[in-house]
């Protein structure tokens, strides 16, 4: 039942992150496309470049502390 819970609240808040994160990039460009701040190619150029940073950074961040707060007992049973 508790991992049932855990599951369901991983997959909620990956939902969220990943619907979220539309909403954003598309405020951003619009944003900047509107006050003529940016042209509308560089604005998704860099919308998208920032992402793809912003995950990486990301993924970067969990690997680095899950393997500082998250220890793997040594062992043959697999």
């Amino acid at each position: 039942m508790a991992a049932a819970l855990v599951g369901a609240s991983i997959v909620l808040v990956c939902a969220f992150g990943f619907l979220n994160g539309f909403r954003d990039a598309s405020n951003a460009v619009a944003l900047t496309v509107r006050t003529r701040a940016l042209t509308p190619g560089i604005a998704v150029v860099l919308t998208a470049g920032f992402n793809v940073l912003g995950t990486l950074a990301g993924a970067w961040l969990l690997r680095a502390f899950g393997t500082v707060f998250v220890t793997v007992p040594a062992g043959s049973g697999g």
